[in-house]
């Protein structure tokens, strides 16, 4: 199977490590320092208490050189998405699947939900009607990943959860699609728990409990997910933050069955620096909320619920991506 990683950062470089070693074969789109750096030396994974992966496989700036693929998987930043639709051009023939390893929910999230047709969440989720009138949803995969990364150095990746590294997949109709079913194959064979999922929204939602409820209040915090947890004050906006996507959820029919307390405890709380801070540390702004806690935050005031916990760090991640707010 042929796959392209369209952004090979720290999730996109952490993927094509473990399809390569799985069996595929793996190609991808990269640039600047990381590109000459994989080039060079090939691409290397880390984690503790592994011996560290080095693969080499086909890098460059121009998917021309690829041609069209089995697959191709975009981890791109959300806000960067509609120019990464129009590059992949060439990489995408008559059959290629698309598999978005991106946080938040995907353009069709509300389809078939009480959500679907509210304004305000499809100018979040589908900025222009940019996405939905390129790919078709029945060739578009979303791909929930779990799992923590970082760029150590160009063309080294760390993961930070190695006990942690978990992929759904699915798509809006809730069909197994073989094609992707054999990417999740050799993700598997490569280390990853991957598997193909019949509701992919309700994993979705699963890892918005995180991004929303954990990983923005960090953010907020500049700490990382051990330390905030560790703090019974931080904790405890952690708790209501999840509790309240909870309650949304049960209200849009996606009950997510989850233990708040267990998500944020301290003993088994990763050292993990979250992607939104390390974005916020390398001076990116708007961070990449959108389509993930702003979205949200929409939801709880169409549908009217008060979500005090929710909207609090959905303000203060909106000021932070604004860069209102002084370091």
């Amino acid at each position: 199977m042929k796959i392209c990683i369209f952004g090979a950062g720290a999730v996109g470089g952490h993927m094509a490590v473990r399809l390569a070693q799985g069996g595929a074969d793996v190609s991808a789109i990269m640039r600047g320092e990381n590109l000459r750096a994989v080039r060079e030396n090939g691409l290397e994974l880390r984690a503790e208490g592994a011996v560290p992966i080095r693969v080499r496989l086909p890098v460059t700036d121009a998917p021309a050189e690829l041609g069209p693929q089995d697959v191709v998987v975009l981890s791109v930043k959300y806000r960067a998405l509609a120019a990464a639709l129009e590059a992949i051009g060439l990489l995408v023939g008559p059959d290629t699947r698309i598999v978005s390893a991106m946080n938040g929910m995907p353009w069709w999230f509300a389809e078939g939900l009480p959500i679907a047709g509210e304004a305000a969440l499809s100018d979040l989720l589908d900025p222009g009607r940019a996405f939905s009138r390129t790919v078709p949803a029945d060739r578009w995969n979303a791909c929930v990943v779990t799992s923590g990364n970082l760029v150590s150095e160009p063309s080294v990746i760390t993961n930070t959860t190695p006990r942690r590294n978990k992929l759904r997949l699915g798509n809006s109709a809730g069909t197994i699609d073989p094609v992707v079913a054999e990417f999740a194959e050799l993700a598997t064979a490569g280390g990853y728990d991957a598997r193909v999922v019949g509701d992919i929204r309700h994993d979705i939602w699963s890892k918005l409990l995180i991004n929303a409820g954990i990983s923005s209040v960090a953010t907020i915090c500049e700490q990382t997910v051990a330390e905030i947890c560790r703090d019974p004050r931080t904790r405890t906006l952690s708790i209501g933050a999840i509790t309240d996507i909870m309650a949304l959820g049960r209200k849009i029919g996606l009950a997510v069955e989850a233990d708040p307390a267990a998500m944020t405890d301290p003993e088994a709380a990763p050292p993990h620096v979250t992607s939104f801070l390390q974005d916020l540390k390398a001076g990116q702004r708007p961070l990449e909320i959108d389509n993930g806690i702003l979205a949200v935050a929409a939801i709880a005031r169409s549908v009217g619920l008060a979500a005090p916990h929710l909207q609090a760090v959905a303000a203060v991640m909106g000021a932070r991506s604004r860069g209102s707010v002084l370091d």
